[in-house]
């Protein structure tokens, strides 16, 4: 492992270094107890898209407000795998295209 990788956790834990009060901590930790991520990117500053436990939707999160800036890009993971293929073929515009970096 390098030191350039993300860990896991690297969002909530930046979020929780940033949580003004017990409140904003609560705020952080019930978002990322719902909340999976599994691709990170740096390409348009950063962003990640974690698996939502709840309905399984898919959403796209980006710095600074990670929780806050969370939007549904797939209802399913089925329908994501589909979405992200798209994206890399067609090199779409969009929130895929931003996070996948091209631009």
């Amino acid at each position: 492992m390098s030191d350039s990788e993300f860990e896991w956790n690297f969002f909530e834990k930046s979020s929780l270094e940033c949580a003004m009060d017990e409140s904003q901590r609560v705020e952080v930790l019930s978002f990322w107890m719902e909340h999976i991520p599994f691709c990170a990117s740096v390409a348009d500053g950063y962003s990640y898209i974690a698996f939502r436990l709840s309905d399984g939707a898919v959403v796209l999160g980006t710095e600074p407000e990670y929780e806050e800036s969370a939007k549904v890009i797939s209802n399913s993971m089925e329908n994501f795998f589909e979405l992200f293929v798209s994206a890399i073929r067609s090199h779409a515009d969009g929130m895929m295209a931003r996070f996948l970096g091209n631009l």
